[in-house]
């Protein structure tokens, strides 16, 4: 019983996690913080990793260097941002938006590129599970006491919930009241 547990997990894991979707991981190696919190700028691993993942992507983007060009470019990227990082000039970029936006195209061409593909590659999240999830529990305490929209405002508000409700409420509560003049005040 236990062993062919261990094997279905083993198993999933390794579908889960092929060869290129690791490579893709590597992606987030030109992201400033990544390579600052680690450490693991000016090894020989780093190096050997970031030459990998340029093998790999240079089909996707032709305009992609081998060799010592990355090499030398991201020498000069990792010195400016532990630079920066020491004399507390601006914040690091942590995700790749960030560093996409703070990249110069012309200095930086090929990490600009690593960042526009890293940029761009979908994201797994849960938030769609934990969409369907709420939904069906609204649907099984609701059920067909209201209609599909008022449904969708609530599911959303619910999978939502860090979003500030109480100034939406009152903003929606001012508009009406300044909406048209009133015989009586609205206030709440």
């Amino acid at each position: 019983m236990f062993i062919p547990l261990l094997d279905s997990i083993i198993e999933d894991l390794n579908r889960r996690f092929t060869l290129p979707s690791m490579e893709a991981y590597d992606l987030s190696l030109f992201i400033p913080t990544t390579f600052l919190q680690q450490k693991m700028y000016c090894t020989s691993e780093y190096q050997d990793r970031v030459s990998n993942v340029s093998k790999r992507f240079s089909s996707i983007e032709p305009n992609i260097l081998h060799g010592k060009t990355i090499l030398g470019e991201l020498e000069i990227w990792c010195q400016k941002w532990k630079i920066i990082a020491e004399e507390g000039i601006e914040k690091c970029p942590n995700n790749a938006i960030e560093a996409f936006s703070s990249c110069n195209a012309k200095v930086f061409p090929n990490i600009k590129s690593f960042l526009q593909i890293l940029s761009t590659m979908p994201v797994g999240v849960a938030s769609a599970e934990r969409s369907f999830s709420t939904l069906r529990r609204m649907k099984t305490w609701l059920r067909s006491r209201m209609g599909e929209t008022r449904l969708t405002g609530l599911c959303l508000l619910h999978v939502h919930r860090e979003v500030n409700v109480n100034e939406l409420i009152q903003s929606v509560i001012e508009r009406f009241a300044n909406k048209k003049q009133r015989r009586l005040d609205f206030v709440l």
